[in-house]
């Protein structure tokens, strides 16, 4: 399972200049009230994005966890076999062997 990835957000952090500006308060700017606005929707997008990834993320995983377990259960029923096989081949009598000419 391949997971695409689509990172269309432009989220930028703020500049903190822009709401205090301790040596210039003058010359410092305020975000408006629809650049905030803008920003919130952006964020909003970015969480949205970021839990419809986490979501996909987290059915991945379980199918890998499935698989895995599958995986491991296949792996002792012929490790099981391998012994068993072992034991009887350990077993034998080289006079029980027929030759390989017969």
């Amino acid at each position: 399972m391949v997971m695409q990835h689509s990172h269309n957000c432009s989220i930028k952090p703020v500049d903190l200049k822009h709401f205090v500006a301790k040596k210039h308060p003058k010359k410092a700017t305020r975000l408006s009230v629809p650049d905030l606005s803008d920003r919130i929707i952006r964020l909003e997008m970015a969480v949205a994005h970021l839990e419809h990834e986490l979501e996909q993320m987290h059915s991945v995983l379980l199918a890998v966890q499935a698989e895995l377990k599958t995986t491991r259960d296949q792996m002792l029923k012929l490790e099981r076999r391998l012994v068993l096989a072992t034991e009887i081949d350990e077993q034998r009598e080289p006079i029980d062997e027929r030759p390989p000419h017969y």
